[in-house]
């Protein structure tokens, strides 16, 4: 079967527009159950993996006295980013799963912060 796969790694670091890479914390890698019915799609879909994971990571930090910056997320796609970041309106958004835009409050209630990748 032809499914979709996401995977990211968790990192702690400084608190900057281009957060350097300073060795994991957590590692996942998971095959996304849903059809997905586009590439970005399927990357919202790996935000929200890997976001729903981060929020446990956040919650750890906070109450071991580490307060939280919103955390930094990076994706490949352009177009995702752009949904998340309310610069894109895609057509289907009906369509797309509710889970989806639940990326969109966190970012709004600055949890996190997406970003892409160039």
């Amino acid at each position: 079967k032809a499914r979709s796969r996401a995977g990211g790694h968790f990192f702690l670091s400084t608190n900057k527009d281009s957060p350097p890479n300073n060795g994991a914390i957590l590692n996942i890698a998971h095959i996304i159950k849903h059809v997905m019915s586009s590439a970005t799609e399927a990357e919202l879909a790996a935000l929200y993996i890997m976001a729903k994971e981060a929020i446990y990571v956040r919650i750890i930090l906070e109450e071991m006295g580490h307060t939280q910056p919103p955390t930094p997320m990076q994706t490949d796609n352009a177009c995702a980013e752009g949904v998340v970041n309310s610069k894109i309106q895609p057509k289907r958004t009906k369509a797309m799963n509710m889970r989806f835009h639940w990326l969109r409050d966190r970012q709004c209630q600055e949890q996190f912060r997406i970003l892409e990748t160039r």
